[in-house]
């Protein structure tokens, strides 16, 4: 799993349930950099991923966006 790629790195890791979740974290942290799988339940990763680059708090801080989706469209988003 990545977190623990990133944990055995020495990084500090924090790790949501769903899109809702991780949101609310990332506004109150205000993270280095996010990490978000595209399908996550209550509010996908583009989304979050929106939200994050709407609000001036977070609009500069680096998304890498995650997925097993294998579709075009995803891969170019």
């Amino acid at each position: 799993m990545i977190s623990d790629l990133l944990k055995g790195s020495g990084l500090t890791v924090a790790v949501a349930s769903d899109g809702v979740e991780a949101l609310e974290h990332i506004l109150k942290s205000c993270p280095d950099v996010v990490v978000l799988d595209i399908v996550m339940p209550r509010m996908n990763g583009y989304e979050v991923c929106r939200r994050l680059k709407a609000d001036p708090k977070t609009q500069n801080v680096p998304v890498v966006m995650c997925s097993s989706k294998g579709e075009e469209f995803d891969r170019y988003w």
